[in-house]
């Protein structure tokens, strides 16, 4: 997937393309895509607001936000997931999870329902609509899933404007089923979890390699 935006809020809009070359052009400040550019965590964001603070100490956290996200690209994220219940009491669990600042996993909702389908995820997704409408300082959300084309229907219709990012691990069982090939399931994670343009097209060259089917 390319984004490409401009920072502030309900100022992005973005296009998808098929995953097979990572472009290195951005248009958010900061140097997005640059081999020196560090990830948004914690201890980063903390430095910066400790800087800030001392220049402007009236500073609020809504700016703290916005810069933050012209300075990384970054924009909220949920994943949504569903379960079978085995135990006394039967029925199909939906989920919506965030990740806090030290990369824990926390429930934002959740919601017990007879069947996972393109209905029970859109009354899911409508009633967790009307919690971020409150929050009007939110910008579009990146929505991460398993492919379910139920749910995927269901968010074009609750969350037009968000971007759908697709569970790594679900894609790796895919893909090991596929090809069943060790070598490439490991080349797969490489190329996943790569920072650099240059490990990537590295990676990416190796699974060429090995199977131009898997390639393409």
């Amino acid at each position: 997937m390319v984004v490409h935006g401009k920072c502030g809020i309900g100022g992005y809009t973005t296009n998808f393309f098929r995953v097979k070359k990572l472009i290195n052009v951005h248009s958010y400040a900061g140097g997005i895509g640059t081999v020196h550019q560090p990830l948004a965590r914690s201890d980063l964001v903390a430095s910066k607001i400790k800087d800030w603070l001392s220049d402007m100490p009236n500073l609020i956290s809504r700016d703290v936000v916005n810069d933050i996200q012209c300075d990384h690209g970054v924009m909220p994220l949920i994943g949504l997931d569903w379960i079978f219940l085995k135990g006394k009491y039967k029925g199909i669990l939906l989920a919506a999870i965030g990740v806090d600042v030290n990369e824990n996993i926390f429930p934002i909702a959740y919601a017990v329902v007879e069947s996972e389908n393109t209905l029970s995820w859109t009354w899911f997704l409508e009633l967790l609509n009307e919690e971020f409408c409150e929050r009007s300082d939110l910008p579009a959300l990146i929505i991460v899933l398993d492919r379910q084309k139920g749910l995927q229907a269901a968010i074009k219709t609750v969350f037009p404007t968000s971007e759908q990012g697709y569970c790594m691990k679900h894609l790796a069982n895919n893909f090991k089923n596929a090809y069943r090939n060790s070598t490439l399931t490991k080349l797969y994670w490489k190329v996943a979890c790569t920072l650099y343009l240059s490990d990537f097209d590295e990676y990416m060259t190796k699974i060429k390699s090995v199977n131009a089917e898997a390639y393409d």
